[in-house]
């Protein structure tokens, strides 16, 4: 057993860092939506990791202050500090980014909402020199200040924030991410106030991991976007993708490639072997074409993703796609022929609305 210096149970946050850690490896090592809800759940992870790890190391330097240079105890206390206030804010973010509440706000109060947390990180930051959050004193140590609150105020708006999001896009969320949003929402102030009641535990990082997890479970998993087969993204993929450029406005093109002997193959050769040759396929497509999100749709349709209205060229992506097929596809226990169409949808094409997008996709490939 260790024997703490401080009169804290760091129970919580202890059992907390190694799942937080475990997690973030494991979601680091995967290939993730390149969307910006996959950015901000990351950012979570980081700062919830940081907010835990120097909770308890600053309650215990706090302890025995003076066997410390100060500037060292001002950084150790700054990044808890700036943890948890990142942490309420990349929540926030995530949400909005999420249920596309910044879309619903519009650009101005988008950054009207990334003020709060630009105020209070500069409040942290000064605190050295201007006492505002804590202070360090020969007669009292470490101990908080006037302004200490609004670390919590801040919290509390981004929580506001994020279930007003959820609110405003409420018809627009499925009901998976409804639940999910509602539930780790409440966790959070279930864990704001339960670090208010019994103040010499740390329970806030408890409550943050399992935020975390119903994130993670709910839509963070990028097992939920590979197809089990090719182990490409899938369609569910891309309908958050092209849904959050459609919301954006950001310009993409599009490459289908359809196997046309598709259905022929899969009974001559068994759907093993086929789905072995579409796999490899879509290894082959990930190599070639680096700057472009391939997707499979299944019964041998490809789509591959990139931003820009079109294709620099055209010719050649296609030519490279054709070419490639003329030769048998080899799996290990057998030779497989398959012939190929591919075209090249550009931005203009596309319908704004992703359910439209989608039943364009699909005609495309019937």
């Amino acid at each position: 057993m260790f024997h703490w210096l401080s009169n804290y149970n760091y129970d919580f946050a202890l059992a907390a860092i190694p799942i937080q850690v475990i997690l973030l490896l494991f979601y680091c090592s995967r290939k993730n939506l390149p969307i910006h809800s996959s950015k901000s759940f990351l950012w979570v992870m980081v700062a919830n990791l940081v907010m835990t790890s120097f909770d308890f190391i600053s309650c215990e330097m706090n302890e025995v202050w003076t066997d410390f240079p100060l500037w060292l105890m001002y950084i150790v206390n700054q990044a808890y500090f700036l943890g948890f206030i990142v942490r309420g804010w990349a929540l926030f973010d995530y949400t909005a980014a999420e249920c596309h509440g910044y879309s619903a706000f519009g650009k101005h109060l988008s950054r009207l909402m990334h003020i709060p947390c630009i105020a209070v990180v500069v409040l942290i930051l000064s605190t050295p020199w201007t006492a505002t959050i804590f202070h360090f004193a020969p007669e009292r140590g470490y101990y908080n200040c006037s302004v200490y609150p609004v670390i919590y105020y801040c919290t509390y708006f981004y929580i506001a924030a994020s279930l007003l999001s959820v609110f405003v896009c409420w018809k627009g969320i499925d009901m998976r991410l409804k639940v999910s949003m509602l539930c780790y929402n409440a966790i959070l102030i279930a864990g704001i106030l339960l670090r208010k009641q019994f103040e010499n535990t740390l329970v806030t990082s408890y409550f943050s991991i399992l935020a975390i997890l119903f994130i993670y479970l709910s839509a963070q998993n990028p097992d939920l976007y590979r197809d089990k087969k090719t182990h490409l993204f899938n369609t569910d993929a891309f309908d958050k993708i092209g849904r959050e450029y459609l919301l954006s406005d950001i310009a993409f093109h599009c490459i289908v490639a359809t196997v046309h002997n598709y259905a022929s193959a899969k009974a001559l050769y068994g759907q093993q072997q086929l789905n072995r040759c579409m796999e490899i396929f879509g290894k082959w497509m990930n190599r070639s074409f680096p700057n472009y999100n391939v997707f499979y749709f299944g019964n041998g349709d490809f789509l591959l993703l990139s931003r820009g209205r079109v294709a620099d060229d055209r010719n050649g992506l296609i030519q490279s796609l054709r070419g490639h097929f003329e030769h048998t596809w080899t799996s290990p226990e057998i030779e497989v022929p398959l012939s190929v169409s591919a075209m090249i949808l550009p931005y203009a094409l596309f319908p704004r609305e992703i359910s439209e997008a989608n039943d364009f996709i699909s005609y495309i490939f019937g």
